[in-house]
């Protein structure tokens, strides 16, 4: 039995690189597969790339700018696939990447999420990002997952959707709430997810928000007000969590790690491994 998987994928500006991200899905071990590309309100449609693409599997929705969370929720909306599969127009998968998470879920009803390790890349060289095992409280210190993960359908439509009022992290607040149970989560240690690493040039649909640090800012403290009594029961005091939230973006100090080595020790504390 081959359930169909939907995927999401955002396309806003991206003309550059949707068609290597749809090549990929279409690539994929597992063909049981419904690929929808929401364009939210790009200066140009995608449709001559899916049209020069020519495959039956794509279906393109078009709406003015709802942000990133609002194009995810639009495309579940019109998805038909028991599994989905959120993937940014500038990222990559590999093709067992489906296939292994699909027999993952469909063997482990209290699994919840699948996710896997992640290479990033860019013209200059990648990085290998390799996770620690699944915990729910390094979940709520960082989002120290992949942003291309598969979930049941029907349990993203019992949550709600993504959080519309999350100009970004609205991934990892969909994570938070999905495990808010203690569900399972699990990780595949192999590195299927490939993420695109751009210049702060780049306009992309994350980054027309990211790049403004107000936003960025205001989007942490709405999840740390969301998920305050998880972050509570499983940190005790919350003090310096809400302390690094506040603050922690427009410290030169965080300025001057990110910019060497140091950051990769942080990252080390934060349960993630990072491999030249």
């Amino acid at each position: 039995m081959h359930p169909l998987v939907s995927v999401i994928i955002p396309f806003y500006n991206n003309e550059a690189t949707l068609a290597e991200t749809l090549h990929s899905a279409l690539n994929s071990t597992y063909q049981q597969l419904e690929i929808i590309v929401i364009d939210d309100g790009s200066k140009q449609s995608p449709q001559a790339i899916i049209d020069r693409i020519n495959s039956p599997k794509i279906r393109l929705l078009s709406q003015v700018n709802r942000g990133l969370a609002g194009a995810r929720n639009a495309g579940v909306q019109i998805a038909r696939g028991e599994f989905l599969l959120f993937l940014d127009s500038d990222d990559l998968i590999e093709p067992t990447y489906i296939s292994k998470a699909v027999n993952i879920l469909q063997d482990n009803p209290r699994v919840k999420l699948v996710s896997c390790w992640v290479t990033e890349f860019n013209e200059r060289g990648e990085n290998h990002w390799q996770t620690t095992e699944p915990s729910i409280s390094r979940l709520l210190w960082q989002n120290y997952l992949a942003c291309s993960n598969l979930l049941r359908k029907a349990d993203f439509d019992a949550l709600g959707g993504c959080d519309e009022n999350l100009t970004v992290c609205e991934d990892w607040d969909l994570w938070i709430r999905l495990l808010q149970h203690d569900e399972e989560l699990h990780i595949i240690p192999e590195r299927l997810f490939r993420y695109r690493r751009h210049g702060a040039e780049h306009l992309s649909l994350t980054n027309a928000h990211f790049k403004n640090r107000d936003k960025q800012q205001q989007a942490f403290q709405k999840i740390y007000h969301k998920h305050a009594v998880r972050i509570i029961e499983h940190f005790g005091n919350p003090g310096a969590y809400q302390w690094l939230f506040q603050n922690y973006l427009q410290r030169s100090w965080y300025k001057k790690i990110s910019a060497g080595k140091w950051l990769k020790r942080w990252q080390e504390k934060l349960f993630i491994r990072v491999v030249n």
